[in-house]
């Protein structure tokens, strides 16, 4: 390939040659490890993108995974060679003079954005990041061990994000080359949880592959076995010392240990002090990078300059804050310390253990989390101006995003409980870690995110023997403990997605088979409709005999009933029931002498289908007897008198008769298409009578084209046609919820109102 014909030409001799040839064996190994999943991966793809299709509710889901694994297979060939082609590029840079592809990611320059990404966009970006953790996480600490090594062979301090054998450059890749394909966002999800399955399934062993590879070239041979010299923080020093980048792989440079808790505030180091957290920290060697926060996680070597614009929007809202407060008191005070986060959280730990559960609740649902905070401070003989302006500002915005979110209607009453027991942890994390309030994608704000979702879906389901329900408890009790490390946070995240994934998969098979019940209601009922159609459009409004009203009210309507639904109404069984009963009727009002021979074909058509659906022998014989009977009179002109005639049929079968779908003159035609659009899954409120019931739509009814809702354990709650369904959103008797992203919603509108009162107080436009 290219790039390796590039590092030929510069290995030349001795170090820097041998160099070149251990990055070659490396690529090798990565590439052959792709080259033997790949055809595996698309067959994989394949199937389960038509299985998926196959099983589809609705003719648009179909649709969009059967295109989708067309555009597969068309583009199977270049996703194959774009991963192989990723491969050789990131080997490329690692072999060159700097490790480039980390550092840029993470550019001083990048732009502060406090604006919500577009709920689909960062779900994917979601999928992605846990992709990598789930790697990171199992492939530890091999992965730390093959950074160190990688360093030592480069020449020069290779960050994690260089690193080739973390997958994030192929997730990234893959993700892209799917996305020019123009899927729909569901099948694309689907690819990318599959891509995760078959190609990173083995990924911790190819990590230890590498590592014995470089071993057994006496690359750090004994890195396994050290343990790297730890200097004590001096209390008074609020710096976290960063490995020096090497001057050469054989200048060993003294790692220095991570700051003890509490030594500067959170705000002062350019690293997350949680990333230096923690029972078993990772182990950096010689030269080696600091370890790599699970994606997406806590802090960076680079942020400082976006922290300090971040910072800057703390103070505005600091300021605003305190306007009034110092022109009453005519002087502003400066304490003489300040209460750090550990503190804070042992303060509140204190002040919880002498208040009951719900007392804490009803102080943080009737006074706020600020005001929470103060009354903890105020029980230690300290007060708000204890805090450091920012952390005061911290604390402003988590109150007024919670507050936010509690007043937005999104959420139940019963599960208001859980918003109120996430304030503090969170309130925690914000002041500990900056990168929670600045970062989407931040794992202890994605895991409030994931846990005000959860609890918006529960309702009256909110219940102590909910396995959801322990779970969340399980986790919010963890979170109280104040003391989680970045390892343990990312694992608790990925632990509560799992478990909120096995519980969808469980709840999606009880949402299989109420559909599938209510696909063969609607078919026995849709047949019940074709049938007393058909009859009613034969023998309504006309004069017949008595006898053959009750045959056809009685018998026939079965053979026709179950035809359609056995067979349908293009069947050939459909069509010879329907034939038989027109030759019959036909003679009836025709009145004409009957030859033995139609008359044998007739009778004879008719006892058949009767003892083919198993109808009872006793009243098949009489309703021949009679035929044949009227069939005799007729011959001799003796046939009876018409009766009045027919005004309405009472068939018997199975199956309630359908009500008809009616298209109401004031229905709104975009109403109509946003309820066509709904996806499966998609979150609802229907409101009657001042009573709301939260349900999630498990699928459309193919027979029917009604819309199934379900509560979150997939008992059904309500069906609607599409119509009615229409009206009623109309009515706002039914509310579609976005319970995605709740917290990141709620303070994105809290940092718009800030900024904005700020443009008007300075008289900016």
């Amino acid at each position: 390939m290219t790039g390796r014909d590039d590092h030929d030409k510069q290995a030349g001799t001795g170090r820097e040659g041998q160099a070149f040839l251990l990055l070659g064996q490396l690529k090798a190994l990565v590439r052959q490890y792709l080259d033997e999943r790949l055809d595996k991966l698309f067959k994989d793809i394949d199937e389960q993108l038509f299985d998926i299709a196959d099983k589809a509710h609705s003719q648009r889901e179909q649709t969009h995974f059967f295109d989708a694994m067309r555009s597969l297979r068309q583009h199977r060939g270049e996703l194959g060679a774009g991963l192989v082609g990723a491969v050789d590029e990131v080997f490329r840079q690692l072999g060159g003079a700097v490790a480039s592809r980390g550092d840029a990611a993470l550019s001083p320059d990048d732009d502060l954005s406090l604006q919500l990404v577009d709920n689909e966009v960062l779900e994917e970006m979601i999928t992605l990041d846990t992709m990598v953790s789930r790697v990171i996480e199992r492939a530890y600490p091999e992965m730390d061990w093959l950074t160190s090594r990688l360093s030592f062979v480069a020449g020069h301090t290779v960050s994690e994000h260089a690193n080739p054998f973390v997958p994030e450059f192929l997730c990234e890749d893959f993700a892209r080359q799917v996305a020019r394909l123009k899927l729909d966002f569901e099948p694309k999800l689907v690819i990318l949880r599959i891509f995760d399955a078959v190609v990173f399934k083995d990924w911790p062993a190819l990590v230890r592959q590498g590592n014995t590879l470089l071993r057994d070239n006496d690359v750090l041979a004994d890195l396994e076995k050290r343990r790297p010299p730890i200097k004590k923080a001096d209390p008074a020093a609020a710096k976290v010392a960063e490995p020096e980048p090497v001057a050469s792989p054989s200048s060993p440079t003294e790692v220095r240990g991570p700051r003890q808790a509490g030594a500067a505030d959170s705000r002062d180091a350019p690293h997350s002090p949680m990333d230096a957290r923690g029972a078993e920290p990772p182990r950096p060697s010689p030269g080696a990078a600091p370890s790599r926060p699970a994606a997406g996680g806590f802090g960076s070597e680079r942020l400082q300059d976006r922290e300090h614009r971040y910072v800057d929007v703390l103070a505005d809202l600091h300021r605003l804050a305190r306007e009034d407060v110092h022109h009453q008191r005519g002087e502003q005070r400066g304490p003489a310390f300040y209460v750090g986060a550990d503190e804070l959280a042992g303060l509140i730990a204190n002040w919880r253990q002498g208040k009951a559960q719900d007392d804490l609740l009803s102080t943080l649902a009737g006074r706020g989390l600020e005001q929470a905070v103060a009354e903890i401070l105020a029980s230690s003989d300290q007060s708000l101006d204890s805090l450091k302006d920012v952390d005061q500002s911290v604390l402003r915005l988590l109150d007024k995003t919670f507050s936010r979110l509690g007043d937005s209607g999104k959420l139940a009453p019963e599960a208001s409980q859980v918003l109120l027991r996430l304030e503090l942890p969170a309130a925690w994390l914000a002041l500990k870690d900056p990168l929670f309030l600045e970062r989407q994608n931040h794992p202890g704000r994605r895991l409030i995110n994931e846990l005000c979702r959860v609890s918006s879906t529960l309702g009256d389901d909110l219940t102590v023997n909910d396995p959801m329900r322990r779970k969340i408890d399980e986790i919010i009790q963890r979170l109280d403990a104040f003391d989680m490390t970045i390892r343990e946070l990312t694992g608790l995240l990925t632990d509560f997605i799992d478990f909120v994934e096995k519980d969808k998969r469980n709840i999606s098979l009880r949402e299989e088979r109420v559909l599938q019940e209510e696909d063969a209601q609607a078919k026995l009922a849709e047949a019940h409709g074709q049938v007393l159609r058909v009859l009613s459009d034969r023998l309504v409004g006309r004069r017949w005999p008595g006898f053959l009203v009750t045959f056809c009210e009685k018998a026939w309507c079965r053979v026709l009933f179950l035809a359609c639904v056995r067979h349908g109404q293009q069947s050939a069984e459909w069509r010879q029931a329907l034939a038989l009963l027109d030759r019959l009727l036909v003679l009836a009002s025709a009145r004409r002498p009957v030859d033995a021979a139609e008359q044998s074909d007739i009778l004879g058509g008719v006892g058949e289908s009767l003892d083919h659906i198993g109808y009872d022998p006793g009243d098949s014989r009489r309703y021949l007897d009679q035929i044949s009977g009227f069939f005799a009179a007729l011959s001799t002109g003796e046939a009876e008198s018409d009766h009045a005639a027919l005004e309405s049929l009472a068939v018997e079968l199975p199956g309630a008769r359908p009500e008809p779908d009616l298209v109401p003159e004031d229905l709104d035609p975009e109403t109509l298409a946003f309820v066509d659009a709904l996806k499966r899954g998609a979150w609802v409120e229907f409101r009657d009578a001042g009573k709301a019931v939260r349900c999630k739509l498990a699928g459309t009814v193919k027979a029917s084209a009604k819309l199934v809702f379900t509560n979150r354990k997939g008992a059904k709650v309500a069906e609607e046609s599409r119509h009615r369904m229409a009206i009623k959103m109309q009515e706002g008797k039914v509310i579609v919820l976005d319970n995605s992203h709740l917290f990141d919603q709620a303070y994105d509108q809290v940092i718009h109102e800030v900024q904005a009162e700020l443009r008007t107080q300075t008289g900016r436009v």
